[in-house]
């Protein structure tokens, strides 16, 4: 897999895939199968992933914000399990669970989130070195004390779980559809004016079997991505002003090219964390997304560097056991594969992938 911007022209990010050639080359490597990433605009496969981690990165830089947001500065996410499809929903200890769900995501995903806060989870940390606000000039590459830094919670980030059974999702569901679906979200949960969605993410789970935005169909090959209702190409326009959302599909449709057993024997659910993580990941540190990656004329946005992306998209699908490798980590909630964020303060300052973050301490 990979990770990258959705599409040439669109404000948004997303994880890509990697041809089938290349996940044998890489499990051999790793001793377990490889996935392919991608998001919509430039396929960025395994084999080059390796390439460019082998060599310098240029850092991450501020792009101004969007009306002033270029981070989610308290993060919040709301998780919203999409369409009837889903079947029947129950309870399992503090998580919603469905009698459609052949992987049994739905629980891992919610204790994923849930475990984002704290002393034990020192791998969304990274993004704490990121921020917005007073000071911070348009191609900064670090923050002055004066910004408004994104907080690393101290409570659990997950504010709620809708099971949106109302209808039907559709099969393969619009970028216009998918942000209409993050904005009755946002009203389910009383988020109804701008400033209540100025640091709130939804994520938008689908389904199995269906194929948003062309998801796992042999004309595309990405596996999640993350944009905003009022970009360009979802042109959502409500009330409730831009919201932030997270385009998810049933990600074990796609098997071994969405992270399947990407750091773990069988790793059956891998996928889940490693590719959600990647988009809250750049969600946090670049909340409006404006540009696909290679873009050069960014006249605003967050977090984000032309030629390789977003925090997620530098550090994407790099193999277990390297430098930078995706691993487990251990929350309150349970142990989760994930990969890597790009931090800038890594290396004395020239940069790096990162999993273990600490103040500035990497490991």
């Amino acid at each position: 897999m990979s990770f990258n911007h959705r599409r040439l022209g669109a404000a948004a990010a997303g994880a890509l895939m990697v041809s089938a050639s290349m996940a044998v080359t890489a499990a051999s490597a790793a001793g377990s199968a490889v996935p392919t990433a991608a998001s919509h605009a430039g396929l960025d496969t395994l084999g080059k992933a390796h390439t460019r981690l082998a060599s310098a990165q240029a850092l991450l830089k501020y792009y101004g914000g969007t009306k002033g947001i270029g981070v989610q500065v308290n993060p919040k996410v709301y998780l919203v399990f999409w369409g009837a499809q889903w079947g029947t929903p129950g309870t399992s200890g503090s998580n919603i669970t469905f009698t459609n769900d052949p992987a049994g995501a739905a629980p891992y995903v919610q204790n994923f989130l849930r475990g984002l806060y704290g002393s034990a989870d020192t791998w969304s940390t990274s993004t704490t070195q990121f921020c917005q606000g007073a000071g911070v000039l348009k191609g900064a590459t670090k923050c002055p004390s004066t910004a408004t830094f994104v907080d690393h919670a101290a409570a659990t980030p997950l504010a709620g779980v809708w099971a949106d059974e109302s209808a039907v999702a559709p099969l393969q569901a619009t970028p216009k559809q998918l942000g209409q679906e993050a904005d009755l979200a946002a009203q389910h949960f009383g988020n109804a004016t701008p400033a209540s969605n100025s640091s709130v993410q939804y994520i938008i789970v689908s389904p199995t079997q269906t194929h948003p935005d062309g998801f796992n169909l042999p004309t595309t090959s990405f596996c999640a991505w993350h944009d905003f209702t009022r970009a360009k190409d979802v042109a959502v326009i409500t009330p409730r002003g831009s919201i932030a959302f997270t385009n998810l599909p049933y990600i074990s449709d796609a098997g071994p090219n969405c992270g399947m057993g990407f750091v773990n024997t069988p790793g059956l659910l891998d996928g889940w964390s490693i590719v959600e993580g990647h988009e809250y990941g750049e969600t946090v540190t670049d909340f409006f997304p404006q540009a696909p990656v290679g873009a050069t004329n960014l006249t605003s946005g967050g977090w984000f560097e032309p030629v390789k992306g977003e925090n997620g998209d530098k550090c994407a699908w790099i193999a277990p056991g390297t430098p930078g490798g995706s691993g487990d980590i251990t929350l309150t909630t349970g142990t989760f594969a994930v990969q890597s964020l790009w931090s800038n303060t890594a290396n004395s300052g020239t940069g790096g992938c990162v999993i273990f973050y600490s103040g500035g301490q990497q490991h």
